[in-house]
């Protein structure tokens, strides 16, 4: 069976880029049971992305774009990585505050609400 060009152009940037086939990729998913490496969930509506090491080249596994940000965020760190983890599974505040304390759920930002607007009496 011939390959579509795009399937060509997949194939080409995935030698390039990371030294590996479309059936690499396909086995290293497999092996992953079709999920994120980090996070364990199936991909979306993107294929999920081929990690590596940015300093060897080094070909990782498949992430998905928000584990993959994060890495990236994390500068490929091993060591912040743990830090982040260990500052999540223990955060300093509740040590300095001897306990926990619990604010507003969900993000927070500096905005404030907007309030509706009165309206006139007319």
């Amino acid at each position: 069976m011939t390959e579509t060009a795009p399937e060509r152009a997949r194939r080409a940037r995935l030698l390039r880029l990371y030294n590996i086939t479309p059936e690499e990729y396909e086995l290293m998913l497999a092996f992953q049971n079709g999920v994120c490496a980090i996070c364990e969930r199936p991909p979306g509506k993107t294929r999920l992305a081929v990690d590596h090491d940015h300093a060897s080249g080094l070909t990782r596994g498949l992430v998905c774009w928000q584990c993959n940000s994060a890495l990236a965020k994390l500068k490929d760190e091993p060591t912040r990585a743990f830090n982040a983890w260990k500052y999540l599974s223990d955060p300093p505040a509740t040590k300095a505050l001897g306990e926990q304390r619990f604010g507003r759920t969900g993000r927070v930002t500096s905005k404030r609400a907007k309030r509706p607007k009165k309206r006139s009496a007319h």
